[in-house]
């Protein structure tokens, strides 16, 4: 072997097949080809995949709202019932108050009527009652005589009356002449008869003040006068 061959060693190699040249290279594209087709298959599956767990995901997440939403109303609904019937407790209670109150107000009235009643009928009771029972007048009726008439007061109470004070007239008066006897009483002047003590009786006399005339003593016995007689006992 010559030196020139040793340094030129592609002059050694055998002729190439182009076919064979051709072959590779087809084989080499449809390796990348199927490699291609592997990952394209692998990321598909991995996108449905993902949009499957992407699909579950918002499911559940619009489940959970859903739910979430519904509890919120559910409290919503127990909150205002819970409200409604505190509420309507707190009107029964004011109710029943008022009531209690206006049936407490209404006893304490009842019983202070009936104090008042019972204190006023124990009042009426034992009071002193004073009374005019008769009057005594003589029966001598005639001109120029001065009639005398005597009121028999009596005290018919329990209790003594005290400090009594009598005002006490008369008027001789035609028979239609209808006199105002409580203002005639108010003008006369009192006469005090100290104390009356139960059941006891006390004569208020009274006088005419001058003799009967003529025609007076006549209008007494055939009814056109009239004689009225007052005497008023005040405790």
């Amino acid at each position: 072997m010559s030196s020139q061959e040793q340094r030129d060693p592609t002059k050694r190699l055998p002729p190439i097949d182009e076919s064979l040249v051709i072959n590779t290279r087809f084989n080499e594209i449809e390796r990348r080809q199927r490699e291609q087709e592997a990952e394209e298959r692998e990321y598909k599956r991995r996108q449905l995949r993902f949009n499957l767990l992407l699909v579950v995901f918002t499911a559940l997440l619009f489940l959970t709202s859903a739910v979430s939403d519904w509890l919120l109303l559910r409290q919503a609904i127990a909150s205002r019932e819970s409200a409604d019937a505190a509420t309507a407790a707190a009107k029964s209670a004011t109710d029943t108050l008022t009531h209690n109150k206006e049936a407490v107000t209404a006893s304490l009235s009842q019983g202070k009527a009936a104090l008042d009643s019972s204190i006023e009928s124990s009042h009426l009771d034992q009071r002193a009652w004073l009374g005019v029972t008769e009057v005594a007048v003589d029966k001598d009726i005639k001109e120029g005589s001065t009639l005398r008439f005597v009121p028999i007061l009596v005290n018919s109470g329990k209790t003594p009356a005290l400090n009594v004070l009598q005002r006490g007239g008369w008027l001789l008066l035609p028979k239609t002449v209808i006199p105002n006897i409580e203002q005639v009483v108010e003008e006369k002047s009192a006469f005090r008869h100290g104390v009356i003590q139960p059941g006891a009786r006390r004569e208020l006399s009274n006088r005419l003040g001058r003799p009967l005339l003529k025609e007076q003593a006549e209008g007494l016995m055939n009814g056109s006068m009239v004689l009225y007689v007052f005497s008023s006992g005040l405790i």
